[in-house]
């Protein structure tokens, strides 16, 4: 009971500093500018990019696309309705769903552009944060959650957990190499993705044990 007390604390504070720094980041950028994070990544990004790399980089970014977090995500609910786990399908549910609108606001209220704007990898409207990376956050974070809680060794649990972590940051420097936001709009957009499914899930788990 203590060691799990000390993790809902540990996740709370998590999700504190997470938040912070989503907020922080939103200082730094109200002003249409760029930072200095933003100004020494393009400029190495700048360095490697070649038309290989861009193809690659662009199937990549699909992995956090509306349409394809959508579908996983209804996969996910399924799984979990499948199994009777209904308040993890609610919370489920909540995470994405409010990562979705949340972002969507948060852009219109920041209102920053970005480097560059085609429909091509789902890059219009405004740049801060990144739903891409809100999106990848939250949903691959559910399914991180979902592999530490589940019946399997830890050995395996390490193994699969490897999977979202590369994909939600593969999916984050995609949007680098594309130029169609800036590092801070990730940074900010992975903040904020992951501070919202900590919370949502604090809350199930509260819940749960009520």
């Amino acid at each position: 009971m203590a060691f799990m007390t000390y993790l809902r604390w540990t996740a709370g504070a998590f999700a504190a500093v997470a938040l912070l720094v989503f907020l922080f980041i939103g200082w730094e950028v109200s002003d249409g500018g760029m930072t200095g994070l933003d100004r020494f990544v393009s400029q190495t990004v700048f360095q490697l990019q070649n038309p290989d790399l861009i193809g690659i980089m662009g199937v990549i970014t699909e992995l956090g696309s509306v349409w394809f977090l959508t579908l996983m995500t209804v996969l996910l609910l399924g799984f979990l309705l499948w199994k009777r786990r209904y308040l993890d399908s609610a919370a489920a549910s909540i995470v994405m769903l409010g990562t979705a609108l949340l972002t969507a606001l948060m852009k219109q209220l920041y209102g920053r552009e970005r480097p560059t704007t085609t429909e091509q990898y789902d890059a219009t409207g405004f740049s801060y944060p990144s739903g891409h990376s809100s999106g990848a956050a939250a949903f691959y974070g559910l399914v991180l959650y979902f592999i530490w809680v589940s019946p399997w060794r830890p050995g395996t649990k390490v193994t699969a957990s490897l999977v979202p972590l590369f994909t939600a940051a593969a999916v984050a420097l995609s949007r680098v190499f594309l130029d169609v936001h800036y590092a801070s709009d990730l940074a900010g957009g992975f903040a904020f993705g992951a501070a919202w499914m900590i919370l949502c899930l604090l809350a199930a788990d509260y819940f749960r044990n009520k």
